[in-house]
């Protein structure tokens, strides 16, 4: 037998010793109870464990794993972030009690180092990012694997630049794989917040090449990150690619889903049945992931999901999930955004919801009943007010620090959550003098030259809404030219008032031209702008008369045709411009029965049931909603608001599971 046969044999007996010995071990010290409750916890048993810390800590209230267990049980098994914190707190506080100053090779230190990884990652969940840093680094004083680059993130948070790219050159120094990709993305992240966009979306896609091409998993935070810093730079092909990159590299227990990323990328750019899907996969994916993460995700992803909604004129469900969203935003630990910027962006989606629902109330008014009538004048005026405090409260979050000229700085971090096509909403909240000082302001402070197009266009709106229509009109047709091809809704807002400038000076074509545009792909933009369409109804006097007291239309030779066809509830109506050229064509259904009629505020009247049609849905993009099925929709007319909130509710429950964030990256925010 050879030599080097012998060595072998001799380092697999040595093995089996070891592992024999090993599987004699406790798994953690402490009594048996406890050794138990550590061990439910390492398997995810959640509700049994927090029986038996319970149970623990009221046999011995001074028992520092209780604590531990009830704690952690608390953290990832319902997400009670709070009672999770006091109660690894106690357990701390009681284990250093005992065991003064610092455990050593004689003590039970498991607990102790479980204890203060637990503590901070709770801390950094709920924002208390001095405590964090404070936590990890007496955590590096005692034990091992040292968490550099789990510091660098609280200090980035903070604002403290310096320290956290010497806590990430320490995690560079380690070799740890773990430790290089958190520091990289820290520093991807620091980068980004601190307006580099280029040198972010750089060390962004280093990191996806150094871990891709040495067979390391790529976590889908890495290709979030990467995505919102290409569309930084605009380039929407390259987030877009990244992002879908990312959607096939599912991680459990992430914090990112980068299916919503493409939310909303593709309804910015009128892909609705794409943004559809993707609402779909991304739903799925969140249901996979474990409970806990709703505190931190919750609010964000419906927000994907309400921004969807409003550019597809479905106002009643935005309105009703932004009512709750905006007392419930969720946590900020794990992403480097602040609660402000996020709390901003969901008021004003609440002001749109509630302008847009006025409106739509305004509009109902024309073919409703007396009572309703009454009922309705009053919910304008109530909705009216709200979304005037709203609108109050979201500007006062964005004078504060640099927050306006951040928000003015398209696609950059620092900015309130808001879309890009509706940020001029904000024009008539701040004035357009404090508007055009701000975009000034962002000029200095962007940077980045292509950015350029979106000052453009946004002193474009800034004209518009000041009346000067000449100068308007040619600051307009310049950034629908010089905007990315990308930017279909922005483009749409801009042709709208553009549209509305010609039919004033009496230019009926080219009104009618951009018009045309704006109906096959953002018509809902008009509701948003209070802009009426002009147009001439035929084929039934009373439906006219009733559109042509509506908001949306006006009554205009010169404009668009809306023929009328068939009897009572055999009828198609279609949207025509002046040559005939069909635009849209609806056909109207009959409701089942009164109580269906009423949920869906349908008349049951044939002729109003026409109008209430024509104005919802020649105002809603011309998607065909039958494609969520995916949402189990009933099929009922103009009605789909509710399935799908309902089925998203059900798909959003998820299963209670485990996890483990102690080596886990942290997510960068994309607006």
């Amino acid at each position: 037998m050879h030599k080097k046969t012998h060595r072998n044999i001799v380092k697999i007996l040595l093995a089996c010793i070891v592992f024999l010995i090993a599987g004699r071990l406790p798994a953690i010290e402490g009594t048996y109870e406890e050794q138990q409750v550590y061990e439910m916890l390492e398997e995810g048993k959640y509700i049994e464990a927090r029986t038996l810390a319970e149970k623990i800590i009221e046999n011995n209230p001074a028992s520092y794993a209780g604590h531990y267990a009830l704690g952690k049980a608390l953290h990832y098994g319902e997400g009670n972030l709070p009672r999770a914190y006091m109660e690894m707190k106690t357990a701390r506080r009681l284990y250093e009690s005992m065991n003064t100053p610092f455990p050593g090779s004689n003590k039970p230190w498991r607990w102790h180092s479980s204890i203060l990884l637990e503590l901070a990652w709770i801390a950094g969940e709920m924002d208390l990012n001095e405590e964090k840093v404070d936590i990890l680094k007496t955590f590096n004083l005692y034990y091992l694997p040292k968490q550099y680059a789990q510091i660098s993130w609280p200090l980035m948070k903070l604002y403290r630049d310096e320290e956290a790219k010497q806590m990430i050159q320490l995690a560079f120094d380690t070799g740890d794989i773990n430790q290089l990709e958190v520091g990289y993305n820290t520093l991807g992240a620091l980068e980004s917040e601190r307006f580099n966009r280029e040198e972010a979306y750089r060390i962004f896609t280093k990191l996806i090449e150094y871990l891709s091409t040495r067979g390391y998993f790529v976590s889908p935070v890495y290709y979030g990150n990467a995505g919102g810093a290409a569309l930084g730079l605009l380039k929407f092909a390259d987030a877009e690619r990244l992002w879908q990159e990312g959607t096939r590299n599912f991680e459990y227990d992430t914090n990112t889903n980068p299916w919503f990323f493409l939310v909303d990328l593709y309804t910015l750019e009128g892909r609705y049945s794409e943004a559809l899907d993707a609402i779909k996969q991304g739903i799925e994916w969140q249901q996979k992931q474990p409970s806990y993460k709703d505190q931190q995700k919750r609010a964000q992803i419906e927000g994907y999901i309400i921004r969807f909604l409003l550019a597809t004129g479905q106002v009643d469900v935005a309105l009703e999930k932004t009512s709750v969203l905006v007392k419930k935003p969720d946590r900020m630990g794990i992403i480097s955004s602040s609660k402000e910027q996020f709390k901003a962006g969901m008021a004003l989606l609440y002001r749109r919801s509630l302008l847009e629902k006025a409106s739509m109330l305004r509009e109902e008014m024309t073919y409703c009943s007396w009572k309703d009538y009454f009922i309705n004048a009053f919910n304008i005026i109530r909705y009216r007010f709200h979304a005037w405090l709203k609108g109050r409260q979201a500007i006062s979050k964005m004078m504060t620090s640099k927050r306006l000229y951040m928000t003015l700085s398209s696609y950059g971090e620092g900015s309130i959550v808001y879309p890009q096509w509706l940020l001029g909403d904000i024009i008539p909240l701040l004035g357009t003098g404090v508007f055009m000082k701000g975009i000034e302001d962002s000029r200095k402070f962007a940077r980045y030259k292509p950015l350029e197009a979106y000052f453009t266009a946004m002193e474009a709106e800034a004209t518009y809404f000041r009346g000067s229509h000449k100068d308007a009109e040619k600051r307009l047709s310049e950034a629908i030219k010089v905007l990315p091809a990308e930017e279909v809704l922005y483009k749409a807002r801009l042709k709208a008032m553009l549209a509305n400038i010609y039919e004033r000076n009496g230019d009926n074509s080219a009104a009618v031209e951009y018009y045309s545009a704006i109906m096959r792909t953002d018509p809902a933009v008009l509701r948003r702008l209070e802009i009426s369409l002009p147009v001439e109804v035929k084929g039934s006097d009373r439906i006219a008369s009733m559109l042509y007291k509506s908001p949306r239309f006006k009554k205009s030779g010169n404009g668009f045709i809306i023929q009328i066809k068939g009897t009572e509830w055999d009828r198609s109506i279609e949207l025509m411009d002046r040559n005939s050229n069909s635009v849209r064509t609806l056909h109207l259904k009959k409701p089942k029965d009164e109580k269906e009629a009423s949920k869906l505020r349908i008349p049951m009247d044939s002729d109003k049931a026409a109008a209430a049609l024509c104005n919802r849905e020649l105002f809603a993009p011309p998607i065909d909603l039958s494609q969520a099925s995916i949402f189990s929709l009933d099929g009922s007319p103009l009605s789909v608001n509710q399935d799908i909130w309902k089925n998203m509710e059900i798909m959003l429950k998820k299963e209670n599971r485990d996890m483990n964030s102690s080596d886990k990256p942290l997510m960068r925010k994309r607006n």
